[in-house]
């Protein structure tokens, strides 16, 4: 059931110490393989999740090292096909009665003449019974890592019961019944070529170390819970209040894929293939893919905020400047002035109607996409706000309360005319 993905020889305490700093530099590099790094860190981890699958499921049957690729790019399918192929190498197994075929490339796409594939097409086992015609069944895939093209989700739904126990990329396929992690065309905007290369040059050394890394622990139970538990650990501790809590299934399984990376890396430097220093780079990169820092929470700028509203009525009278008019004219309704300045009781101010300052206030912050506005949706939020600005000293107020009134026509209309009159000084830049 479980077999190994690449020769048993030569292990890899037979390679020298460079060989194995080599081999786990050219894997490593993987997680940079691709501009983008969430690309390379999710491969990364799904190849080391995938070498233990089993025991990480057993521990925690939510969890799927799944991921989802769209591409037409030759390109990608190519390094796709080396970076699997340079992992699980091995196709064939036999014994005296029993030979298992089984190919990490499940390549969907029908060739003319071709009937479509089946999952017993990719893998499966033969049985040689005396007396009976050999019996053929699927062979499960498990502790490997699979590539899936162009797979429709019928195709899917059959091969889904033989792949849940090994890490799979789906490229160009359907989901079936799986729930992958999805990458996007912009996660694959390029990848390193030289990197693939690598692995080409690298291969055996490679796959001894993740042959190594595959029967690495004497107990892999209890390696997977101690996962599974740090990974739910990193959410913290639920609310008392709730009876129960359900943690997101994408965010766990990115969390228990940080730490098996995690402990990837502490077994390199444990066995000494290498050191603190040159396994840092890997660490902080799979913290800012898996873990990142949470980000300082930004104040949102608020519409009724009285630093917002002087802002915004400096914007608007430098754009409007030719449209104010001059203390000692006449402000006339017909000529469709912005404002006016005028001095009241010794201290000049521009003065606009109530409603056209708030027509073009509203305007002037609801293009503001980043800004928090829902305060404009209030009704007579006009009113509401000329109390904040009145209380904050940004506008004038009447001597009761806070809309001021005020003869801006100059035809005697003062009890009829509300105004706001904000102080020309706080307007200066």
């Amino acid at each position: 059931e479980f077999l190994p993905n690449a020769p048993s020889k030569p292990r890899l305490e037979k390679f020298s110490p460079g060989k194995k700093f080599s081999a786990a530099k050219t894997f490593l590099s993987s997680g940079s393989m691709f501009e983008v790094p969430r690309t390379g860190y999710t491969l990364l981890a799904d190849v080391l999740c995938g070498l233990h699958c089993a025991a990480l499921r057993k521990a925690e049957p939510s969890f799927s090292p799944t991921v989802a690729i769209r591409s037409d790019s030759p390109e990608i399918q190519s390094a796709l096909k080396k970076l699997v192929k340079s992992i699980a190498w091995l196709s064939c197994w036999k014994s005296k009665k029993v030979k298992i075929e089984r190919t990490a490339i499940l390549d969907y796409r029908v060739r003319p003449g071709e009937l479509l594939h089946h999952i017993q097409d990719f893998s499966h086992v033969k049985y040689s019974i005396p007396e009976y015609r050999k019996l053929c069944f699927p062979a499960e895939y498990a502790d490997t890592v699979v590539l899936v093209i162009e797979a429709d989700n019928a195709q899917l739904r059959e091969a889904t019961p033989y792949l849940s126990n090994a890490s799979v990329v789906l490229l160009n396929c359907g989901t079936g019944d799986l729930s992958p992690t999805k990458l996007s065309s912009s996660d694959l905007v390029a990848y390193d070529p030289k990197i693939v290369q690598q692995f080409k040059v690298h291969r055996k050394a490679v796959s001894a170390l993740l042959g190594w890394w595959w029967s690495l622990f004497d107990n892999e139970d209890v390696w997977a819970r101690k996962i599974v538990q740090e990974a739910r650990a990193s959410f913290g501790k639920p609310d008392s209040r709730y009876i129960r809590v359900e943690l997101d299934p994408k965010r766990l399984r990115n969390a228990i894929r940080y730490r098996v990376v995690l402990s990837f890396l502490d077994e390199l430097e444990k066995f000494g293939f290498m050191n603190v220093e040159e396994l840092q780079p890997y660490r902080q990169g799979a913290k800012d893919v898996f873990a990142p820092a949470p980000q300082e929470s930004v104040t949102l700028r608020r519409a009724e905020d009285p630093e917002v509203f002087q802002e915004i009525m400096r914007e608007l009278v430098a754009a409007k400047r030719d449209s104010i008019v001059a203390d000692g004219e006449r402000f006339v309704k017909k000529d469709k002035p912005f404002a006016a300045k005028r001095t009241i009781s010794g201290e000049q101010y521009l003065v606009m109607p109530e409603d056209a300052w708030a027509t073009a206030y509203k305007k002037a912050v609801l293009v503001r996409k980043d800004w928090d506005t829902s305060f404009l949706r209030q009704e007579r939020w006009e009113r509401e706000l000329q109390k904040i600005l009145a209380e904050a000293g940004k506008i004038k107020q009447a001597s009761s309360g806070y809309r001021y009134r005020y003869d801006l026509y100059g035809d005697g209309s003062r009890d009829q005319t509300y105004v706001v009159a904000i102080p020309a000084q706080i307007l200066e830049n």
